[in-house]
């Protein structure tokens, strides 16, 4: 029994939604721990450089996330969001 077009848009819906959650999570996990850095270095500025480098790579973060959230969006449309229940 095939389902039919909404049953699966509503699928490839929830799918989305599921990515889309997990990622904002992220990414405002990373940006508060971003906030509580920017706020260490306004106050100590012997450390700038080290927090700096950690701001540095929560934001390289924060843009993966987004970069890996669009690759999954075109999975999910491709039609590949169950590739890996095949292994």
């Amino acid at each position: 029994m095939s389902d039919s077009k909404e049953d699966i848009r509503r699928k490839k819906a929830k799918k989305k939604a599921g990515a889309v959650i997990i990622a904002v999570i992220v990414c405002l996990g990373m940006l508060l721990f971003l906030s509580f850095i920017m706020f260490a270095i306004f106050n100590c500025k012997e450390i700038i450089l080290i927090f700096g480098i950690y701001a540095v790579a929560l934001i390289c973060g924060i843009i993966g996330t987004v970069f890996v959230l669009v690759q999954r969006f075109k999975e999910i449309n491709s039609g590949e969001e169950d590739e890996a229940s095949k292994y």
